[in-house]
């Protein structure tokens, strides 16, 4: 898929990732208009909705030795 799955993603990555568009850290031109006009509580908003959909990461506990 093109679009990134957000649903679940960690609150502090969406968080970092959306102040390196902002910053132009990270390189995207259609991010970076996104992220532009988002102020700290917009971004702090956003990372916590998304943190807080059911996703599908994984943790390390089925992947430990003899799991």
């Amino acid at each position: 898929s093109q679009y990134p799955r957000l649903a679940g993603q960690y609150h502090d990555y969406i968080a970092r990732a959306l102040h390196e568009y902002k910053s132009g850290e990270r390189k995207n031109a259609i991010m970076a208009g996104m992220a532009a006009p988002l102020s700290e509580a917009e971004i702090d908003a956003l990372a916590r909705y998304f943190s807080s959909m059911p996703g599908k990461l994984d943790d390390l506990s089925k992947h430990e030795q003899g799991n």
